[in-house]
């Protein structure tokens, strides 16, 4: 695994992670991780930049079923403090 970022959320901390094996990204929760380990320096990794790159690609096709909702004053609120940053607030 290689470490994109650590952020948190509804009271945990998880991080954005590349499965160097599965070519997968995840997002991990922190507080489940057993061992942390160093990858041997003979392993390919990606830059900051790279990295960077492939999960925005990967959000982009991820991400990718439109929904709607309607929101109460509360709710917008709510969504614009806790929100995934492709989560987008329109007002019609």
């Amino acid at each position: 695994m290689q470490l994109l970022d650590l952020f948190y959320q509804a009271g945990n901390w998880f991080c954005h992670a590349y499965n160097l094996d599965l070519k997968r990204w995840f997002v991990l929760r922190l507080d489940k991780f057993k061992v942390v380990k160093q990858l041997k320096p003979d392993r390919v990794i990606m830059s900051k930049n790279e990295l960077s790159e492939s999960y925005q690609e990967y959000e982009q096709k991820h991400y990718c079923i439109p929904y709607q909702c309607l929101l109460t004053k509360a709710g917008e609120q709510k969504v614009k403090y806790n929100s995934y940053p492709i989560m987008k607030v329109i007002h019609n």
